[in-house]
């Protein structure tokens, strides 16, 4: 379940934290990708609770959402059933990434 309304406020990150945030979202989706077609499920699992997590503490709710429901339809679901979910999951996390790399704080603020 992710954070209530008091916890939903984007953080303010140095550039240094943006930049850790970045390659930590490169490397989370690479492995993510992997473990997909690998279709080694657990190892799918683990690696979008992590990267849900991370999306929290930037602020990144909606993004957090659709792992959520990644994360979701995997507990249900073999790694093939969920290919669009985690397609839309991909598109969403791809779109962070290069809006931090534009310098931005949250997909939201610009």
């Amino acid at each position: 379940m992710l954070p209530t309304a008091a916890h939903r406020r984007p953080l303010i990150h140095s550039a240094e934290a943006r930049e850790i945030f970045i390659s930590g979202c490169e490397a989370d989706l690479q492995a993510i990708r992997l473990a997909q077609r690998k279709r080694d499920k657990d190892s799918l699992q683990r690696q979008l609770h992590a990267l849900k997590g991370a999306l929290i503490v930037f602020g990144e709710r909606e993004t957090a959402t659709l792992c959520e429901q990644a994360e979701d339809d995997l507990r249900r679901h073999s790694v093939s059933a969920c290919a669009a979910t985690l397609r839309r999951f991909e598109d969403a996390i791809r779109t962070v990434i290069e809006t931090y790399k534009r310098g931005c704080d949250c997909t939201r603020s610009c």
